[in-house]
């Protein structure tokens, strides 16, 4: 199953080429995808699972991550509101 969701920054403009991670919290597994030009990503969850969603972006020529948990969910889902960079 899957959770969408958007990355956008502090205007609303869209985050494209982002990386997105989704580690279990409740089991053990991963994975990651990049956001779209329009800041859109789609990740691999496990069902009835809780994860820890991760991106990693550049905020003043640095790297700056942002962590969001979401879960459990029974089919796929997606999270609102968008991650916003800082």
């Amino acid at each position: 199953m899957f959770v969408r969701g958007c990355l956008r920054d502090t205007a609303n403009q869209p985050v494209e080429n982002v990386r997105v991670t989704a580690d279990g919290v409740n089991y053990s597994g991963s994975s990651s995808t990049f956001t779209a030009a329009d800041g859109s990503f789609r990740v691999a969850v496990r069902r009835d699972g809780l994860v820890t969603l991760s991106v990693t972006f550049l905020r003043n020529g640095k790297p700056s991550t942002k962590t969001v948990n979401a879960g459990p969910y029974t089919a796929d889902a997606t999270l609102t509101p968008s991650i916003v960079t800082e």
